[in-house]
């Protein structure tokens, strides 16, 4: 099992630095935003939503993507990194207490 986990590890790190290298910046986050959609996919599951739930979860994070993406400036890098701050604390202190 953990033999599996190194060598598919190997490819996609392989991968993802092939990507960062070699392609353009456009491509670049286009793959990543599909690597975040398929992440945010799988939370969701980690966090036992329904197939429709988890659906609509990764939707609503693939538009959030596309609104940041065609709206970017710094104002709204602050935001979204202050959103993002504002999660991860949320996250910490659930995760601190669950029982």
């Amino acid at each position: 099992m953990l033999i599996t986990r190194v060598i598919t590890a190997a490819f996609f790190g392989a991968g993802l630095i092939l990507t960062v290298l070699f392609l353009p910046t456009r491509a670049v986050a286009v793959v990543f935003g599909a690597l975040w959609l398929a992440g945010a996919w799988e939370w969701a599951g980690f966090a036992r939503f329904g197939l429709a739930a988890r659906g609509l979860y990764s939707a609503l994070f693939a538009l959030a993507m596309v609104a940041v993406w065609l709206h970017f400036d710094a104002r709204v890098a602050g935001v979204v990194l202050g959103a993002a701050l504002f999660w991860w604390l949320v996250a910490l202190v659930a995760v601190a207490t669950f029982p």
